[in-house]
């Protein structure tokens, strides 16, 4: 019988075992850490592709970026 885990804001997502929950759970942390070290152009297409609301975040990504620029392109801080 398959294992339930729950997340914040996620539906229950059936697992084979808890093992194979914790190695999803760890895929997930992996990709977010890899998408912000290397953005969207460092992660496989079909990895991307498939993130819900990927325009939005792409767009808040852009902004923040924006925004944070800093004003002379000579300054690294």
């Amino acid at each position: 019988m398959p294992t339930t885990v729950v997340e914040e804001g996620r539906m229950n997502e059936p697992w084979k075992s808890p093992l194979e929950a914790q190695a999803v759970h760890r895929s997930r942390v992996r990709g977010n850490i890899l998408g912000a070290r290397h953005g969207d152009v460092g992660l496989p297409h079909m990895w991307v592709e498939r993130v819900e609301g990927r325009d939005r975040i792409a767009a808040l990504a852009d902004d923040l970026a924006a925004e944070c620029a800093p004003s002379d392109p000579s300054d690294p801080f």
